[in-house]
């Protein structure tokens, strides 16, 4: 179903609840065309119901977009400025509260305690040139083109359809301040999500390809229970990425790492298959691989690396399911948020 033809739907229901149901606010309206495109949108994935509809806010708590939550489970980001979903997943451990959230970028979804305590690590010169008031519009490398965008209609895909690798990435959680120390990174750092996303990546690999790429001891370290899990791995790479930090061409460092390793494989930047052709390459390969959002103008939050493991598409669009290296597997991200993908070949 095209989008002129869910936006006639749209106009009409609301055209009839405004004629035979009294008068309706524009807030309610917004929420009835929100929880229509969002269950139109994924019911081709699974029989999916929007339960409620809390606004997101930035950090000038202004509202930029709208949490759905879903029954039986999951939840979905809804964009009003294009009218799409920025992001959305059906697992079941995806669950939020009620209380007040700020969105700050793909996959960050935050309360105010967590916020306050993200921020309290960012140096006060780069909180202080921070743009508080962002929108949507900001968290899109490629802004969407509705006539031009990598949909289910031109790209060889159809509704419900997709694949992922065979196998579940290890989730490496280490990515906490509280381990800086023993990572060796400095303590207002915005974290090491670059080296994790290596290090699922290459653990990845050393467990169902080629097992010369880490140590066993390495790749095992720490727990999930704890927030350590993977910690020694994360903490070699670090050792090689994190020198390079802020530089756009910080993963070619990895490179320095696999030679140390003995293996004949390198990390390319993929700049001519696309985001979703990257997805479809690598499900296809079987293996995971590294994908970036960009920071958004003005932000002291950074790039944010994450795992990409497969592609699916709903009723219009197409989505990149990524692990995002902060303990969530199966979210799916729009294509337009990604800036750059890497992989091992």
């Amino acid at each position: 179903m095209s989008k002129k033809i869910i936006s006639a739907i749209l106009s009409m229901t609301i055209f009839v609840l405004t004629i035979f149901g009294g008068s309706v606010s524009a807030d309610d309206r917004l929420e009835d065309e929100i929880v229509l495109y969002v269950e139109q949108e994924l019911s081709v994935l699974e029989d999916v119901t929007v339960e409620k509809v809390l606004p997101l806010y930035n950090t000038s708590d202004e509202v930029i977009a709208y949490l759905c939550m879903l029954s039986p489970s999951g939840y979905a980001v809804y964009d009003p400025i294009y009218k799409n979903i920025l992001e959305f997943s059906l697992e079941e451990n995806q669950k939020f509260s009620e209380e007040k959230h700020y969105y700050i970028g793909v996959t960050q979804i935050y309360t105010k305690e967590q916020l306050d305590q993200m921020l309290s690590n960012i140096p006060d010169a780069q909180t202080a040139a921070r743009s508080d008031s962002y929108t949507t519009e900001d968290f899109y490398f490629k802004k969407p083109d509705l006539k031009e965008t990598e949909s289910t209609s031109g790209n060889g895909s159809y509704p419900g359809v997709g694949e992922s690798i065979s196998h579940t990435p290890r989730l490496y959680n280490c990515n906490n301040r509280n381990n800086y120390s023993y990572l060796d990174i400095v303590a207002d750092s915005k974290g090491v999500c670059g080296s994790l996303a290596c290090a699922v990546v290459i653990a990845y690999i050393d467990d169902y390809v080629d097992d010369n790429y880490c140590d066993n001891n390495y790749k095992n370290s720490g727990s999930i229970e704890d927030n350590t899990y993977g910690i020694d791995l994360v903490k070699e790479i670090v050792s090689y990425l994190e020198p390079k930090k802020g530089d756009a061409t910080l993963l070619w460092k990895l490179n320095d790492y696999l030679k140390s390793r003995g293996v004949s494989e390198t990390i390319h930047l993929d700049a001519l298959t696309g985001h979703l052709g990257m997805a479809k390459k690598q499900a296809a390969r079987d293996e995971p691989y590294i994908l970036g959002v960009a920071e958004f103008l003005d932000s002291p939050y950074d790039d944010h690396w994450m795992v990409g493991i497969g592609w699916i598409t709903t009723m219009n669009e197409s989505y990149v399911i990524v692990y995002d290296g902060l303990g969530n597997n199966g979210v799916q991200i729009n294509l337009g948020t990604i800036a750059t993908n890497w992989y091992i070949n």
